[in-house]
């Protein structure tokens, strides 16, 4: 990842680049440590592009529950990470499976997250997805049947709730009371 990380800098960032030397970590925000967390959690956007702005597109947050965490704020910066070989770019740290077990795909390396990945891809191929629009379509359709008319609110929820559901539906094709009891 620092590989390619290194290859944008921005002028600010010119004077402390990301090594191209593989397994070096970006430097750390010059924040202290409780906004940090902070502004992660109150305003992650906003704080992510002021550090940017003064660091340069990749950087190091140290959050709660997370602990240490590389920040890339350029959109193709991202995309060359998500795109890259596994092998290339490592799991240095695998720190959401703190939260998320250490038997996630977001916490195992090479063979094991490979093998655990090619498990759950299948449904989220172009063709699959394509499948599941009438899904989209009709969880969408329930959801919105309780939405308040003519006024604003909170679509947090509702989004979730319709995502959940599609999941359920599609993914592991429950319906019915098996859907009913897996909400």
């Amino acid at each position: 990842m620092t590989e390619l990380a290194a290859e944008k800098t921005t002028e600010k960032s010119a004077a402390n680049p990301v090594s191209a030397v593989p397994g070096r970590v970006p430097p750390d925000a010059r924040v202290p440590k409780p906004l940090q967390a902070i502004g992660f959690a109150v305003a992650r956007r906003w704080v992510v592009k002021q550090i940017a702005r003064r660091q340069g597109d990749v950087f190091k947050l140290k959050l709660p529950i997370f602990g240490p965490t590389v920040m890339i704020a350029d959109a193709q910066l991202a995309k060359q990470l998500f795109t890259a070989n596994t092998d290339d770019v490592g799991n240095i740290q695998p720190n959401l499976s703190r939260i998320l077990g250490s038997g996630s795909v977001f916490a195992l390396d090479g063979t094991d997250h490979r093998r655990r990945r090619k498990l759950l891809t299948p449904p989220f191929h172009g063709k699959s997805i394509k499948n599941y629009e009438r899904i989209f379509e009709e969880e969408t359709l329930r959801e919105m049947a309780n939405w308040p008319q003519g006024q604003e609110f909170e679509t947090l929820e509702p989004m979730m709730r319709i995502t959940l559901n599609v999941i359920l539906r599609a993914v592991f094709g429950a319906d019915g009371e098996q859907l009913d009891e897996l909400r």
